[in-house]
């Protein structure tokens, strides 16, 4: 948990935060860092984050709560009926639960889920969100979840761009193992078992 390693993460994420918040070219990381060789540093990030936090036995800790959680949401869509520990109502169209980049490293790793967008691998900066849609298809009423991740750029951060549907975050699709099929579609029941399956019941409080 420390160490090299962790002194790196450590002085690469600010050195992100210098870059993305639009701080002059010459002060960031001593003038020696632009986006491009940011997103090289960033792998440091990025290794630290794999150890400490996508690790399973360190997700599977964090993470049970959270996902046992957005299980439940996503079954009382499908049902229509209440859940005990749902953190929403069966008529809401969408749920939203603001967290941390820790927060989705840990599912991440708990659900083996990686990603590459604006040319980063399974990074999390600020402002990223972890998408589960719920789909119904209308011929058979069966439902599917698609899992998203999405985030800003490094460039619209740091000029602040309004975001549109003309200059959208970026958005790419997630493979579940042992769920995603056509599309990386995953049908409602293997995607609820396969999140049964990797959440540890200890960890999880059902209130």
């Amino acid at each position: 948990m420390g160490g090299p390693l962790n002194t790196a993460s450590t002085l690469t994420e600010n050195i992100l935060l210098e870059y993305t918040q639009g701080m002059n070219a010459s002060n960031v990381g001593w003038g020696c860092v632009d986006g491009e060789n940011l997103r090289t540093l960033m792998e440091l990030h990025t290794a630290a984050s794999d150890f400490t936090r996508r690790t399973t036995v360190i997700a599977r800790t964090d993470a049970s709560n959270l996902l046992d959680h957005i299980r439940r949401a996503i079954e009382q869509s499908v049902t229509g009926k209440q859940v005990s520990g749902a953190p929403n109502s069966p008529s809401d169209r969408a749920l939203f639960l603001i967290g941390h980049d820790t927060n989705l490293a840990n599912i991440a790793g708990l659900l083996n889920l990686n990603w590459i967008l604006d040319g980063r691998r399974d990074d999390t900066p600020p402002g990223g969100v972890l998408i589960f849609e719920l789909w119904k298809t209308r011929a058979t009423e069966s439902y599917s979840v698609r899992t998203y991740y999405s985030a800003q750029t490094l460039e619209q951060m740091r000029s602040a761009s309004n975001l549109t549907l003309g200059n959208p975050p970026q958005r790419v699709q997630v493979f579940l193992p042992g769920c995603s099929q056509q599309e990386l579609a995953c049908s409602w029941s293997s995607f609820s078992e396969s999140l049964r399956q990797a959440v540890d019941p200890r960890y999880v409080d059902s209130r």
